[in-house]
């Protein structure tokens, strides 16, 4: 019970931390998309309840939106990979939820970066 409490404000930390672009882009379309199914379905299968209200959507694009923030500034993707699952951790998610909440973003809204992830 309380791994998914701690989950929970992980996937609230995202969406307060990085929503700055995602929040314009995601108004202007209210309706789910398969993309967004399928992001919440991995979601919903690594065990992160989501807090009501708390559009997973946006998350994903967060998180897409760390990595390109962290490869702007690095030629080196492997520290702005684990920066970014060590962030996912900071917030209560296990390595394996945060490794895969990464992986789920990455194949659903920035495939770009998916050979960046290794195996």
């Amino acid at each position: 019970m309380i791994r998914h409490r701690r989950s929970s404000t992980v996937t609230a930390f995202l969406v307060g931390a990085c929503l700055s672009l995602t929040a314009l882009s995601s108004a202007a379309g209210a309706g789910a998309t398969p993309e967004d199914d399928a992001f919440a379905d991995a979601v919903t299968q690594l065990g992160i309840p989501p807090e009501p209200g708390v559009s997973l959507p946006d998350v994903g694009h967060s998180i897409c939106n760390m990595l390109n923030t962290g490869l702007q500034s690095s030629v080196d993707p492997v520290p702005v990979v684990r920066g970014v699952v060590r962030q996912l951790q900071s917030g209560g998610l296990s390595r394996g939820q945060a490794g895969g909440l990464l992986r789920a973003a990455t194949g659903v809204y920035c495939p770009e970066h998916a050979a960046l992830l290794g195996r």
